[in-house]
């Protein structure tokens, strides 16, 4: 279960230090690795974000990850306040880089750069099989 958070904690420093902004994809985990990334899919729907984890929570029992207010606009449950997902940690975030780019894609395909023959588009032609870059 995802909820939202973001009034009362606007502008306020984040578990990593961080400054939180409801504006960008961002997320609170109460075990993932500070700041990483992680695909949060919206169970019913099937839209999928990633977000960036840079907080602690939620702390309340039954609910998996707290995202910021955009991220839960851009899945579609900033007026329910709940919704049930699935969260896949995609590693380390870059520690410079504090806003997660948006990025929607279609879960059956996977995200962009997702090494899946059907999801090649958004690779270009800088990352051939067998490249030393990426």
């Amino acid at each position: 279960m995802a909820s939202w958070y973001g009034p009362g904690f606007e502008g306020r420093q984040t578990a990593n230090g961080e400054i939180f902004d409801s504006s960008l994809l961002t997320a609170a985990h109460r075990s993932m690795r500070l700041p990483s990334r992680a695909r949060v899919t919206r169970l019913d729907t099937g839209k999928s974000i990633i977000v960036r984890v840079n907080d602690r929570g939620p702390y309340i029992d039954g609910r998996l990850i707290d995202l910021s207010h955009a991220a839960a606009q851009a899945l579609g449950f900033e007026h329910d306040g709940l919704a049930e997902v699935r969260v896949e940690g995609l590693g380390p975030a870059d520690p410079e880089d504090r806003e997660a780019p948006p990025v929607f894609f279609d879960p059956e395909i996977g995200p962009p750069g997702a090494h899946n023959p059907g999801n090649t588009q958004n690779l270009g032609d800088t990352l051939q099989p067998g490249s030393d870059e990426g």
